[in-house]
C-alpha cells in the first residue's frame, strides 16, 4: 500500500532492552526480539539467568548482552539504560517484564508487602520508561511495552498487591501514552491470562521443594476449562503480542492493552 512499508516482522537494526529477561515472559521476549533481527539488552536481578538468555540468543545467531540489574532502583536502572545506548548506539524499544508476585489479601496486606511489589513492578516500570524516554525522544522513535495481568479484569483476593501494581502500570501506559506521542513513541500494555511460568509454578512447590504435580495440574486444567480455546498460555503467547507492539505492524497503536488470555475473559 501507498506510504506504508513494513516487512513482517522486522526489527533488524533496532535495539531492545527488555527487563525480567531471565526467565519466563521476559526471557520470552527477550529472544523472540533477537530472533526477528534486534540487538537485545538482557536486564535482570539475576544476572546468571540473563547470561543464561544471552547464551539461548546466540546460539541461535542473535546479538545479546547481560546486565544485572534491580529495578526497584531508579540509579540502577539509569546507568543500566545509558550503558545500553551507549554500546548499541540507539534505543528503539523497551520491554518492562520484570516483576514480583506476593500473596496477600487486602485485609492482611501490610505496607511492606504492598511496597515491595509496587517498588519493583510499577516503580521498575516507571523508572525504565523514564530512561527509555530520554534517548527516544530526540531520535522521534521508539516503542514501550509494558507488561501488565489479566488479573485486572478478573481478580482473585490474593492478588492485590499485584494486581494493584499492575493496575497503575496500565494507566502509567496510558499517560505516558498521551504525553509522547508527539514524538513518534509508542507506549502499550500487556495484559496476558494464565501463562505457565516459573514465577506461577513457585505457588505451587511444596515445603521440601519439588512441585506438586497433582495440585499443579489440578490448577491448569481448572483454567483450562475456563478458556473457550480449552488451554492455558506460555510464555512465548505473550512474546508474539509483545513482537507485534515492537514493530511497524503496530505503527498506529499507543495507549493500548493487548489481551492474549485464551478467551478468559472478554472486556468490552
Amino acid at each position: 500500500m501507498k506510504g506504508i512499508q513494513v516487512k513482517f516482522p522486522d526489527l533488524a537494526g533496532r535495539t531492545a532492552f527488555v527487563t525480567g529477561a531471565a526467565s519466563g515472559i521476559g526471557r520470552a521476549i527477550a529472544a523472540t526480539y533477537a530472533a526477528f533481527g534486534a540487538r537485545v539488552t538482557c536486564a535482570d536481578l539475576d544476572k546468571a539467568g540473563a547470561q543464561s538468555t544471552v547464551a539461548e540468543i546466540e546460539a541461535a545467531g542473535g546479538v545479546a548482552e547481560a546486565v544485572g540489574v534491580d529495578v526497584s532502583s531508579r540509579a540502577e536502572v539509569d546507568q543500566a539504560v545509558d550503558a545500553a545506548v551507549a554500546r548499541w548506539g540507539r534505543l528503539d524499544v523497551l520491554c518492562n517484564a520484570a516483576g514480583i508476585f506476593i500473596d496477600v489479601t487486602p485485609s492482611a496486606a501490610s505496607d511492606t508487602d504492598l511496597s515491595k511489589v509496587m517498588q519493583v513492578n510499577y516503580m521498575g516500570s516507571l523508572y525504565a520508561s523514564q530512561a527509555a524516554v530520554r534517548h527516544m525522544r530526540p531520535a522521534r522513535s521508539g516503542s514501550i511495552v509494558n507488561l501488565s495481568t489479566g488479573g485486572l479484569d478478573k481478580p482473585r483476593p490474593e492478588q492485590l498487591a499485584y494486581v494493584a501494581s499492575k493496575a497503575a502500570v496500565t494507566e502509567l501506559t496510558r499517560c505516558l501514552a498521551l504525553e509522547v506521542g508527539a514524538a513518534n513513541i509508542r507506549v502499550n500494555a500487556i495484559a496476558a491470562g494464565y501463562i505457565d511460568t516459573p514465577m506461577i509454578r513457585r505457588n505451587y512447590v511444596d515445603d521440601n521443594g519439588t512441585l506438586d504435580e497433582a495440585r499443579w495440574n489440578e490448577t491448569l486444567d481448572n483454567y483450562r476449562s475456563l478458556s473457550p480455546l480449552g488451554m492455558v498460555g506460555e510464555p512465548m503467547d505473550v512474546a508474539w503480542a509483545a513482537l507485534y507492539l515492537a514493530t511497524d505492524m503496530s505503527r498506529f497503536t499507543t495507549g493500548q492493552t493487548l489481551r492474549p488470555n485464551g478467551g478468559f475473559v472478554m472486556p468490552r
